[in-house]
This record gives structure tokens, C-alpha cells and sequence, in this order.
């Protein structure tokens, strides 16, 4: 799929994750009227469709082109924003009277599908959309604070029901279509993996057919085939079991009826096993609540006292229905009140007495480690599949290994975006009229101009939860209060540190404390917060390092990467889990095998460079390799840098923190391959060229440390380039190495440099250094003598030294080496102002073969730019994936352990899940195709 939308005409447009904001010169689009009142809370008969932004896939919308035009023949407005990946054409939209522009503010009310990022969420207005927020699920809870921060009415499509409580707006059958034709794809690969070759293996996923039509037709081919030639007597009885009574189980059995089948009852299970009727059909069987719920004190299943009381029930499908089912399809609700269809302890039990027949799941609620346990997190369209080994208490991604095999994709409906965005916009459309000029400023109860199914959908209003949604809050803290309470150190209190406690915070089941070895330092970062609190701790102090490890589950090391061991041996001696933002060192990946004996994760790399790199970069690696193509070249730059407004000095530069650790790093070697050679530079600065990411930025990159070993570690070998590096403006280099080549990067002590001697120049800094007497006032000339090359080289030097200082009279501090003087120099003159903005920019570039033999360049790009009243760009970008990483081991979402980088689907595809949810996306763009 990816080389095919790749190909596509539309693909070559840059676009954002998928979404495009394409150049319209061939569209006729509409404007806004003249006169319209802006958009608010009040409506001004102004709507917008935003272009979903979850994920590539989401090519869904809330309202087609026809339903469009409709409300524009009765007086609404429409604004579109342009998207090439949207299932329906910017074109047909225009064509039915939207306006098409990148600005939705006009709007009052603003509709989606997906989640909004926060960042992106406009306050005062109306928005429409699946927030998954109504069981107070702890990934969304961060979004909800937002949405009552900006005062922001919210309508969830999931709570528009009719007075019977029946949801009228929903994709839930599509859910059903999509989740069963690909579950029967996957478990025809299953079946291959364990030596039966099946009819099943001939279905495709939902996304490859042109519609539900063509899906259907296909499986009924296999249901003939089936018929026919029969299945493996070794399989036999083949059952599926169907948890649920709704609309997903509907769309679900409506493609499971294709096939030869024959429904049983629980009570025909036993006999089942042995008295099975046919090899030339499936069977089915409809797991209600009633068939495997019963009251602890053992009467009779009541389902009202069921959903008014469920604490005093309890789930036996592990003793009647699992020890048959070969597939278990899952449509079940679940919240942590209820009693789980199968935990894992009944699982393990199952396994363990050889009575455990099942294969795989088709896990379409979603719910991780919910009704179904052993459910760990949610697969993508990309990767849909993954192993639970229940022995070991594992997942992985090799469908030949063991375990039982989970499809848990959470946007199924978007395999069949057109079939399903009619359906659901068929349901949605007769409410927007009113929608669009209901008055949200007037107090709820009194907005009897909202259509008493929206009303009674409305989860916020006013910065408050509406009354009925007032559970949400008591369901949020019995909830934390369920969850177990997780206390998590973090070592460092620095910039990145407080992104990473304040994602954190959010959930309030951690218990935070904050370490530092400044006093007072830690403090800053927990006023006014109840679960944080600061202490005073010296790494270097084994017993108190011993002790405040211990009282952890899980330890976040942001200080210097040569302290990460000894973190590391602590967390060994007592079992804790370890993040870092670092590399992983040669010391740190010996401790892997102590750290797998321990049963713990220390995961490492997962800030920006390392981190987000990895994420997007070996993500769409294993795309390319997937749909058949290969990598023939990867170069990847990273750079921390000022905004162009705040880089007006000698550098173009700019220190969020301490300078030592960039100034340091210009002195490590480096090694890349390179057209099919390896080349090995002592001097990285010497191998700097310009890089042209985009027109407004003159930027150059120079190559950092080992390149070379990615290609192993990403899987690409065959590569003839793989190049990672360093982004700065053009001019950093050549300054550097000049003051590099001065000797002014020196970690020699020198005696004029000790604390407490005479005062001294950087004359005779410079003197110390050569050995020689520079003449007094003559440092420019005498530099330019021994490292200048030419005039210019002169002129740099000339430039440079005096707007540093050095050439007059002014003391160097003593702080006993050449480069430690400079970091303080360049730490008081290279700062951050109050008022300035740093920025972040990451560049892939990929070559890329197709099997067909089209090579194409693909670039993708993350431009982050600082908050001067909030984070740092380098800050969010390094803390942010560091919070999402600790909180997905904190909830066993990643429970590999040893020593691991986020190099596997386990580890980067929640986690960019989550980025985007931050509002951190990659763009991506084709470059050139041959």
C-alpha cells in the first residue's frame, strides 16, 4: 500500500503525516460572506471539517460532499480544509460550495473525527468528534483538561443517542466489517505460520479491496473454497466466538455469515469437540453477557443489577466457552468495574492444563489489557498484528513464534473510509443546521436551540464537565485509585526535566520525586503540585543513590550520560525500571544480560536526537521493506538552534543549558558510509556541506559519531549512504574549527587557570597554550598568523574574538581549563534573552527502489519552534518522548527488557501514537522518482 500511495499523483504533494495543505490553483473555492460574525461560541452559521491529523490512514470525514452541499442550499457556510489523503476530493467539495482554506477559526462549531492535539484545539469554539473520553481513559484525560481550559463546548459523536439510549451517529459497523475480513487475513498467515495452508490466506485486508463490495465478494469466494476443498481436519472444530451484541459484533457476524458456518450454544460446546458435523464449515457462537456473567452469590443473571452493581459479579468464560474457541472476536465495553472476559491469570491456566485451543483475537474494542488481558496495546494499519507469548509473558511481532496471535487496530473503519464516512455522515447531517447557529454562550440548561440529541452529547461546556458528565471526574479518580500507584524518580532537574514530570503530572496515579544535587534546584520544579516532591541527592553518594532508587518503580535518568551505569547497577540491584535520553554506551549495553535477569526495561534513546529520529525514521523503514522496497541510502540531521530572530551573533547560536556538552561533541571523530565506502574523519567539522532542507533556512550539517553501525541497527545494509549528523547555520563550522584549531577547545589544566590565581587575559590564555608571548593587543594578528588559511578566515577570527571579549582587557574565569573559560563566556553571552525562541530541526532523507524498480527520494521533516512563556523547542522535543516512554513501561505497554533502544513496532508505534497526540509530526514530501 505505501508504494502504491506513493505513486499516486497526489502523494507527491508535501504533506503532514498525510495531510496536505496543497496549493489550490485549480480549484474554484467559495469564500467566507462578508459580514459573517467571527467565529465563537455563539454560532454564526459558520462550520468547518478539519483534516484529520491521527494518522496517515485517517482518510474518514464526519460529512461528505452531497451532505456539504445540502446545508450550503440552506444558508450554512462551510469551510474545508484541503487534504490530499481525505477520501473525497478537495475538488468535490468545492464543487458542492465549501470554502477551502487552511484557517477554520471563521467556524463556530468545527467538525472531526479523530482526536484534535491539543495544541491545535482553537478555544471558544464548538468542536465535534470521537474524544474517548467518556470512561476517563488516562490517555485522554490531558486532552480533556485542555478542552476545559479553552473553554470549549465538546460534542462526542459516541454519546448521540435516541431516548432508548441507541447510538444514532457511529462507524461501530464498519468497525465490525474491517475488523473481521482482516482478522480472517491474519489468521490465514497464523495458519501458514503453523503449517496449514487455508483458504484463508487468499483474503486481503479491508484497505487493498476498492470497497465493502469487493471485500464481501471476496470472502464468499473462501466461503465457496471452503465448501469445496474443506479445512484441516487438525483444526477441526474451527470456532468463533463473538463477545458483544452490538453494531461492531453486527458488521462483524454480517461478514463471518459469508463462510459455511453453524452457530452453537455454550451449552453444545463439550459435545462439540467431539461430535463436530463438518470439515467444510466454521462454526460460531454468540458469547452475550448473560452466557458467562454471573452473580458471585451464585442467582440468576439480572442485567440491570449487572450495569447497576458489577463489583458483584463475576466472568466465568475461562471455564465455559475459552477451552473451545479456536478465535475470539471482541466487541465487548469494559471499564475497570466490570469483571474481565479473560483475564490472564485464567489464561495462564488454560495453557498450563493443556486446555487452551485458542489461536487468535480480533480484539476491536481496543481496550488495553481490558476486558481481555492479555490485549497489550493497539496495533496500526501498518502493523496490525502482534504475538502474546503466554509463557513468558511477552509480546512480539514474529507471527511464526509462540503466543496467540492479536489484531487490535483502533481505526478499522478507515479501511473502508468511503462506505463508512456516508454512513456516518447519512446519521450526522440532519443535526448540523441547528448545530451551526446554536448558541453556546447561554447557560447549558438553557440551550434549547441544540438539538436534544447533541444536548445530551455534550461533555463540556462552559470549562466545566455538563451534568451528566460530572462522572467523568469520580470515574478519573476511582480509576487512579484502581490503578496502581507508581512512584517514579527523576534524576536531574534541568530544561528537560520539566516537560517530562509535567506529562507525567497529568496522570495521577504517579507519585513524582525530583533529585538534584543543586539545593533548591528541585524545588522549582514542584511548587504548587501535590504528587511531586523535590529532594537533595549526589549520584556520586551510592547509599542515598541505593535508597531513593528503591522507593521507585520506575527511575528517569537526565543527568550526564557517563553516570547512566551507575543508575543502571542500582536499578539492576533492585528490579526497577531505567529511561534515559541517551546513547547507548558501550558500559550501559554490557549491563543488558544483568538487566534482562533483573526482569527489567532500561530503555534508552527516546528524546529528539536520539529518539524521535529513530521513531519516524526506522517506522518508515519497515513501511518501505513491507510493501517490497528497499533502502539504498538514509542520511538523517538534527539540530538544535536558535530562531533566526535570536541568532544575530558571530555563531549563529544559541545554549539552552550548558554549552560543555555541544562544545565537547565537536571533538568526537566520526564515521559514515558514503557511496559504498566508509569514511573515518578524526575532525567531523572538516566534512560539513551545505544542506538545503527548506529555501527560508540556510543551513549546514556536519556528520556525528558512528553512522555506520545504523545500518545494522536499522536494517538497512544494503545501503550504499547512511550518513547521521548535526544541523547548524551556515558559517558554525568554519568559526569552530577555528576556534578549535586556536586551541581554545583545550581540556588541559592550566596553572594560569586555577581557582584563586592571578587575574589574566586570554592573551595569555593563548600564550599558555602556544607557548609563546603574545604581544599585548596583538591576539587577532597572532591568531590569524597560526590557523587562518586566507583573508576571510582573518576576518572571522577578527570578528569572532572581539565580540567574545578576548581581546581586550577583560579576566578569563578561573575555572581551570581553555574550554571551560569559554563555556562560561559563551554561557553568559549565548544564552536565551526572556523573549527568545529556540528551534528544532529534523531532516530524513530516504532513497528508496520499489520492486517494480522506481526509485524515488523522500524527505520528512520536523520543525519545532520554542516557547518563550513554555518549553523550549529542544526541551519538548527531548522531555515529551521521554514522559510517553516512561508512562508506556509504567502501564507494561512495552515489557521487553535488557537494555533496548525504540528501534521495534512494540516501542515506536505508541509512541508516536502519543507524539502526535502532543502535536509532534513529521512532514513528509517526495523529493525526486526515476
Amino acid at each position: 500500500m505505501l508504494a502504491a500511495l506513493g505513486r499516486s499523483r497526489a502523494f507527491l504533494q508535501e504533506r503532514t503525516l498525510g495531510f496536505s495543505s496543497v496549493c489550490l490553483r485549480n480549484i474554484q473555492s467559495h469564500s467566507i460572506r462578508r459580514g459573517t460574525p467571527e467565529g465563537g461560541l455563539k454560532g454564526n452559521g459558520v462550520i468547518a471539517l478539519r483534516r484529520e491529523d491521527k494518522n496517515r490512514w485517517e482518510r474518514r470525514v464526519p460529512l461528505a460532499p452531497n451532505h456539504v452541499a445540502t446545508l450550503v442550499s440552506r444558508g450554512v457556510q462551510v469551510i474545508v480544509q484541503p487534504s490530499t489523503l481525505r477520501v473525497y476530493r478537495d475538488e468535490e467539495y468545492a464543487q458542492a460550495g465549501a470554502v477551502l482554506q487552511e484557517d477554520v477559526s471563521p467556524a463556530s462549531v468545527i467538525l472531526g473525527v479523530k482526536e484534535v492535539p491539543k495544541d491545535l484545539l482553537i478555544p471558544d469554539r464548538t468542536y465535534c468528534f470521537f474524544s474517548h473520553t467518556i470512561k476517563a481513559q488516562p490517555y485522554n484525560m490531558g486532552l480533556l483538561d485542555e478542552i476545559l481550559r479553552k473553554n470549549i463546548r465538546l460534542i462526542d459523536y459516541e454519546r448521540v443517542v435516541d431516548g432508548n439510549g441507541q447510538r444514532l451517529i457511529r462507524f461501530g459497523k464498519f468497525a465490525g466489517y474491517a475488523g473481521m475480513i482482516d482478522f480472517f487475513h491474519a489468521f490465514g498467515n497464523r495458519l501458514l505460520a503453523l503449517g496449514y495452508s487455508t483458504p484463508f490466506l487468499h483474503i486481503g485486508y479491508s484497505h487493498m479491496y476498492p470497497g465493502l463490495e469487493n471485500a464481501m465478494a471476496s470472502v464468499f469466494a473462501m466461503g465457496r473454497e471452503i465448501a469445496t476443498q474443506g479445512l484441516p481436519k487438525a483444526l477441526q472444530p474451527i470456532l468463533f466466538v463473538f463477545s458483544g451484541t452490538g453494531a461492531c459484533t453486527s458488521g462483524a457476524l454480517e461478514i463471518f455469515r459469508l463462510l459455511p458456518h453453524k452457530f452453537v450454544t455454550v451449552d453444545e460446546l463439550p459435545d462439540l469437540m467431539t461430535r463436530h458435523e463438518s470439515e467444510h464449515c466454521v462454526y460460531g457462537l454468540i458469547a452475550s453477557s448473560d452466557t458467562y456473567i454471573q452473580p458471585k452469590d451464585g442467582g440468576s443473571f439480572k442485567r440491570k443489577e449487572f450495569y447497576a452493581n458489577p463489583e458483584n459479579f463475576t466472568s466465568v468464560f475461562a471455564e465455559k466457552i475459552a477451552p473451545y474457541m479456536t478465535c475470539l472476536v471482541n466487541c465487548t465495553y469494559w471499564d475497570f468495574r466490570y469483571p474481565r472476559i479473560l483475564p490472564i491469570e485464567d489464561t495462564e491456566r488454560l495453557k498450563k492444563n493443556n486446555n487452551l485451543r485458542l489461536i487468535g483475537v480480533a480484539d476491536i474494542s481496543c481496550d488495553i489489557q481490558g476486558g481481555v488481558e492479555m490485549m497489550k496495546r493497539v496495533t496500526t494499519i501498518d502493523h496490525p498484528l502482534f504475538m502474546y507469548d503466554i509463557d513468558k509473558r511477552t509480546v512480539h511481532e514474529n507471527i511464526e513464534g509462540d503466543g496467540v496471535m492479536f489484531l487490535a487496530v483502533d481505526n478499522l473503519p478507515t479501511e473502508l473510509p468511503r462506505e463508512a464516512s456516508k454512513y456516518f455522515g447519512d446519521h450526522l447531517a440532519p443535526f448540523v443546521h441547528e448545530l451551526a447557529y446554536s448558541d453556546g454562550t447561554r447557560p447549558f440548561a438553557e440551550q434549547d436551540d441544540l438539538p436534544v440529541e447533541l444536548h445530551r452529547a455534550t461533555i463540556t461546556n462552559a470549562g466545566v464537565l455538563t451534568p451528566d458528565y460530572q462522572y467523568i471526574s469520580e470515574l478519573r479518580r476511582k480509576s487512579e485509585l484502581f490503578s496502581k500507584r507508581q512512584n517514579v524518580l527523576v534524576l536531574g532537574a534541568g530544561l528537560v526535566a520539566r516537560p517530562v514530570v509535567e506529562y507525567l503530572c497529568q496522570f495521577r496515579t504517579c507519585n513524582i520525586t525530583v533529585a538534584s544535587a543543586i539545593p533548591g534546584e528541585a524545588e522549582n520544579l514542584t511548587r504548587s503540585r501535590t504528587n511531586i516532591s523535590p529532594i537533595v541527592l549526589d549520584v556520586s553518594d551510592e547509599e542515598a543513590l541505593s535508597r531513593a532508587v528503591k522507593a521507585a518503580d520506575v527511575v528517569i535518568s537526565l543527568i550526564p550520560a557517563p553516570l547512566h551505569p551507575t543508575v543502571a547497577r542500582a536499578c539492576i540491584k533492585h528490579r526497577k525500571h531505567m529511561i534515559t535520553t541517551s546513547y547507548v554506551s558501550p558500559e550501559m549495553e554490557a549491563l543488558s544480560e544483568e538487566a534482562e535477569r533483573a526482569g527489567i526495561t532500561i530503555l534508552n534513546e527516546v528524546g529528539l536526537d536520539p529518539g524521535i529520529d529513530h521513531l519516524t525514521a526506522i517506522k518508515f523503514i519497515h513501511e518501505v521493506k513491507d510493501n517490497g522496497g528497499k533502502i539504498t541510502s538514509f542520511t538523517s540531521f538534527c539540530g538544535g538552534l536558535p530562531a533566526p530572530e535570536s541568532s544575530a551573533n558571530p555563531l549563529g547560536y544559541k545554549f539552552s543549558w550548558s554549552p560543555r556538552g555541544a562544545l565537547t561533541a565537536l571533538r568526537n571523530p566520526a564515521k559514515f558510509l558514503l557511496n559504498g565506502k566508509v569514511c573515518s574523519e578524526s575532525n567531523a567539522l572538516a566534512c560539513t556541506e551545505p544542506k538545503k532542507i527548506f529555501n527560508a533556512l540556510n543551513l549546514e550539517g556536519y556528520p556525528n559519531r558512528d553512522s555506520k553501525v545504523y545500518a545494522g541497527l536499522y536494517g538497512i545494509e544494503d545501503a550504499h549512504t547512511v550518513v547521521r549528523g548535526t544541523l547548524r547555520y551556515t558559517g558554525f563550522a568554519r568559526t569552530m574549527n577555528l576556534i578549535a584549531e586556536l586551541r581554545l577547545l583545550d581540556t588541559t589544566t592550566l596553572p594560569i587557570l586555577a581557582p584563586g590565581s592571578a587575574n589574566c587575559t586570554w592573551t595569555d590564555v593563548v600564550s599558555a597554550l602556544w607557548k609563546e608571548k603574545v604581544p599585548a593587543g596583538k591576539l587577532v594578528d597572532f591568531a590569524a598568523s597560526k590557523v587562518a588559511k586566507n583573508e576571510e578566515d582573518a576576518n572571522i577570527l577578527s570578528h569572532t574574538l572581539t565580540w567574545l571579549g578576548m581581546t581586550g582587557d577583560e579576566s578569563v574565569p578561573k575555572v581551570g581549563t581553555p574550554l571551560d573559560a569559554l563555556c562560561a563566556v559563551l554561557q553568559r553571552l549565548l544564552s536565551f534573552g526572556p523573549h527568545e525562541r529556540d528551534l528544532v530541526v529534523l531532516c530524513h532523507e530516504f532513497g528508496v527502489q520499489w520492486a517494480d524498480g522506481t526509485r524515488e527520494v523522500r524527505q520528512s521533516t520536523l520543525v519545532e519552534y520554542g516557547d518563550p512563556r513554555g518549553y523550549s523547542a529542544m526541551a519538548k522535543t527531548v522531555g515529551i518522548p521521554c514522559g510517553i516512554a516512561t508512562k508506556l513501561v509504567m502501564d507494561g505497554a512495552i515489557i521487553r527488557k535488557g537494555v533496548l533502544r525504540p528501534l521495534t513496532p512494540d516501542i515506536y508505534i505508541p509512541m508516536l501514537t502519543r507524539l502526535e497526540q502532543e502535536g509532534i509530526i513529521m512532514t513528509e514530501r517526495v523529493l525526486a522518482r526515476e
